[in-house]
């Protein structure tokens, strides 16, 4: 499971305990075997014991995840507490800094994320130069976005060590842009603004939050807006999808959504 998936897993597994009153923990019934590790995501999180949790589906749709099968869904939301040390890393790294836009040039090496690369983000970057730029930077090993690249001019470097340092980071900004994935779920769960940028392998009818700004193209891998058809693997349609998503759109939507109120929790 990736970071978005998990924290789908977790607001998932929060609704059940309010349900049920029990403690949950991951489990897969197509394997018969539990989660017994505890992922950054899911750490201080008071309703799941990875011990003695009561089994909760990771992948209950056909044995997928909640949005597959091409169906509409909506993630639920779930509180997120965070610890002292880690406002204190906000504090001693970020706060200085004042008022921010949380930019994320950055994906995983996977080949589900190459569908979601966005490959001009220094242009972004160099629209926006009136306003504080933060980048929450991942280790580099983890970096896989423009051609390599991995430094951006007038982009401020915040080195994170986890994604809850990013999280955190989420959690101050005044508004984040980022493509569909682990930040932009973060940002919906702690009703953080938000431009996600879609494209067309992913759908805000299945990954997306209220209040957050989508920028979404049909393609003929994704006719109904539902998301890619393409069996996994690169997909010639949602990367022209996200080539044909112009800096100067973002930078307008950044303009437009900066002032705006957090909109949930």
């Amino acid at each position: 499971m990736g970071i978005g998936d998990d924290m789908m897993w977790r607001a998932e597994a929060y609704h059940e305990y309010k349900r049920t009153g029990k403690k949950q923990r991951p489990y897969r019934k197509e394997s018969n075997q539990y989660g017994s590790f505890l992922k950054d995501v899911w750490k201080n999180t008071p309703w799941l014991d990875f011990d003695n949790g009561v089994g909760f589906e990771t992948h209950p749709k056909n044995n997928k995840r909640w949005y597959h099968n091409k169906t509409p869904y909506t993630p639920k939301i779930a509180p997120y507490d965070f610890t002292d040390m880690e406002e204190m890393f906000y504090k001693l790294n970020v706060q200085k800094y004042g008022d921010y836009v949380l930019i994320n040039p950055d994906a995983k090496k996977s080949i589900f994320a190459d569908n979601k690369k966005y490959f001009k983000w220094q242009e972004v970057v160099d629209l926006l130069q009136d306003y504080t730029l933060l980048r929450a930077k991942p280790n580099d090993a983890f970096i896989r976005n423009t051609n390599g690249q991995v430094n951006f001019t007038n982009l401020t470097n915040i080195p994170t060590n986890n994604v809850r340092e990013a999280m955190i980071m989420v959690k101050y900004a005044k508004l984040v842009v980022t493509t569909e994935g682990g930040l932009h779920h973060a940002a919906g769960q702690m009703g953080v603004p938000c431009i996600v940028l879609y494209g067309s392998h992913q759908s805000p009818l299945r990954t997306g939050y209220e209040g957050q700004i989508n920028i979404t193209r049909k393609t003929h891998c994704n006719t109904d807006g539902l998301g890619c058809y393409v069996p996994k693997g690169a997909c010639q349609y949602c990367e022209q999808a996200m080539e044909s998503i112009e800096p100067g759109e973002i930078a307008q939507l950044v303009r437009e959504n900066y002032d705006k109120d957090k909109t949930m929790v």
